[in-house]
């Protein structure tokens, strides 16, 4: 296999010669972690809008192009999709012509049976319909190479899909990450396995192989981070690493995701990319594949800023306009005011949103006995600005949909029982993962390895130091609770549900307005 990564997604494919066995071209245009970003960004350039991207995906297209999403293409969305079980993201996607959609976790946020709904369509068992036409489902395929139903060992979608492109034969195979119970509502995936990436893609090869695909393509939501620019993989960490140097030589390119970042390389043999996250950019890989031989002569890839400047696409802009439209009066609801950008960390890790959501747990439900209240970081999804955007009319104002988009996630919220012992394990385990936010508490975390990060020493309850044989009342989202996200919360008791997330956090804000950033006190290190 030759593989020239990095090069431009206009280069003219390889001219074979007079004797030489006929080739086909093939471009593939991929992107990951849309979560459901219809709408553009405040910057257009974090994230375009729907009918900006499915310009630029018109605009790229070539008469071989398959367009492919490597997890989190729903999840987490804006109100515009979010309310609605973000079917408004898969009717988008439909108008663009996205082809295949490998999982990420956030696909999984409302269950097995929801996502196999996004797939073949019918009503929400609860809301119905968002309109009066019933919703179609993907027209695309979702492919789960290692996601399977823990009873029956079943599949829950398609691992692999063989596309056939003038005779030269392409799989295409779809993976989550391993840990996706880890960063997922716990009840929402209770009857699915997770199998390793590496083993399971690798398991799959002789298979592919065997029905005539020798080139593979794998959509993983997994990814690293990248210290250079966009078409570069200067220092490139993380999941990733590991996984791309464990995977067959058969796998000739892998679109990544999960971590938001942007890269694009040639690693161990094979292309890696990742496009960022809302549509800001688009992974343009342009294939010449030998039809005689199964393989590739050239491989070229290009992340690309989606241009916003151009025309959008107006049957997407109309999708997206007739949603708007429906969730406007309620996203548009005025429940706030703040007196000041309420955005950023510090560099402890501690988020000024997180102090702010943390503070709404506590509040809601000190007076039923609860001491402190603990977020993870990664449910906190956009913070508070202070300048007005339309519709507002002053400064300061903070809109329904504005606080849906720092938790769009409707996870439950409920108080449990724990030891001090236990307090501070979950504090340690979450380092590496991202600082619990926290209220209620103070605490110190030192580098180190686990068990010694954070100790019993460097932990406050209400201005007092913590007892490790103490029983404390803690307040935790659904996330936080469950024993695969904090193993220490196997050891709590007494739990009661409180309600969900976001009905915590508007009221706190409208009873706490004008609110000001919290100092950043919370958390400390050395």
């Amino acid at each position: 296999m030759v593989v020239a990564a990095c090069g431009s997604p206009n280069q003219a494919p390889v001219d074979a010669a007079p004797d030489a066995p006929a080739s086909v071209s093939l471009r593939i245009l991929a992107f990951n972690d849309f979560h459901g970003a219809l709408e553009p960004a405040e910057n257009p350039a974090r994230g375009p809008g729907a009918a900006a991207f499915a310009a630029e995906i018109a605009e790229r297209r070539t008469p071989n192009t398959i367009v492919v999403s490597a997890g989190d293409l729903i999840g987490g969305s804006p109100m515009i999709s979010g309310l609605f079980h973000d079917e408004p993201t898969i009717e988008v996607m439909n108008a663009i012509g996205l082809d295949y959609a490998g999982v990420g976790n956030h696909e999984f946020d409302e269950g097995a049976v929801e996502l196999y709904r996004m797939q073949q369509g019918g009503c929400h068992p609860v809301d119905d319909c968002a309109s009066a036409t019933p919703f179609p489902g993907a027209d695309f395929k979702f492919l789960a190479a290692n996601v399977t139903t823990t009873a029956t060992g079943a599949l829950l979608f398609p691992a692999y899909d063989i596309l056939d492109v003038g005779g030269a034969k392409i799989a295409f195979v779809g993976m989550t990450l391993e840990q996706t119970p880890a960063v997922t509502l716990a009840s929402a995936v209770t009857d699915l396995t997770f199998a390793d990436e590496v083993e399971t893609m690798n398991a799959l090869v002789p298979e592919i192989r065997a029905a005539g695909a020798s080139i593979i393509i794998l959509m993983l939501h997994q990814g690293g981070g990248n210290q250079g620019t966009a078409n570069m993989c200067e220092g490139v960490g993380g999941e990733i690493v590991d996984i791309t140097n464990g995977l067959d030589d058969a796998v000739a390119w892998i679109a990544s995701g999960h971590t938001h970042d942007t890269y694009n390389c040639e690693f161990a043999g094979k292309l890696l990319t990742s496009a960022g996250d809302k549509g800001s950019t688009l992974t343009v890989v342009d294939l010449e594949i030998d039809v005689a031989t199964q393989t590739l002569r050239s491989a070229t890839a290009e992340n690309v800023a989606v241009d916003t400047n151009r025309p959008t696409d107006p049957a997407v802009a109309a999708i997206v306009a007739s949603y708007a439209e429906l969730v406007a009066p309620l996203r548009d609801r005025v429940v706030a005011s703040v007196t000041e950008d309420i955005i950023g960390s510090s560099p402890s890790g501690e988020l000024a949103m997180g102090d702010v959501v943390a503070d709404a747990m506590l509040e809601a439900t000190s007076s039923r006995g609860a001491q402190v209240a603990l977020m993870n970081p990664g449910g906190i999804r956009a913070g508070l600005r202070f300048a007005l955007s339309a519709p507002e009319t002053a400064d300061g104002q903070v809109r329904y949909g504005e606080a849906f988009a720092v938790q769009p996630f409707s996870n439950e919220v409920l108080m449990v029982t724990i030891t001090g012992a236990d307090l501070v394990a979950a504090l340690d385990y979450w380092i590496p993962v991202g600082n619990l936010q926290v209220a209620g508490l103070t605490y110190t975390f030192h580098p180190g390895s686990q068990g010694a990060r954070v100790t019993a020493a460097d932990v406050t309850v209400g201005g007092v130091p913590l007892i490790t044989t103490q029983s404390y009342r803690v307040t935790v989202n659904s996330i936080v609770a469950s024993p695969v996200s904090t193993p220490s919360m196997a050891n709590a008791t007494d739990p009661v549900g409180v309600g969900v997330d976001l009905d915590l956090l508007v009221p706190y804000l409208t009873a706490n307005s004008p609110l000001s950033r919290p100092i950043a006190n919370r958390i400390s290190t050395p």
